[in-house]
């Protein structure tokens, strides 16, 4: 996404996050960073202090992927 990040250490505290959260659950880390800054950039929007996003993101994140199939879910995992 273009313009999302402000700075080169926002945006590595959020690619920190990405692939953290994609290796946690298994899944594909591009499927991962597309959900993760979806759910940013709505949360960017209306955002008053922007030091917790990372965490924000994160925790709806989680809350989407738990709300997902099970045949979702396995369609994004990462087989070893």
């Amino acid at each position: 996404m273009a313009n999302l990040y402000d700075s080169e250490k926002e945006r590595q505290i959020h690619e920190n996050a990405i692939q953290s959260m994609a290796e946690h659950y298994h899944l594909d880390e591009q499927w991962m960073r597309e959900m993760y800054q979806d759910e940013l950039s709505q949360l960017k929007r209306s955002a008053k202090v922007k030091g917790f996003l990372s965490v924000l993101s994160c925790r709806h994140l989680h809350e989407r992927i738990r709300h997902c199939s099970m045949a979702q879910i396995e369609s994004y995992t990462v087989h070893f």
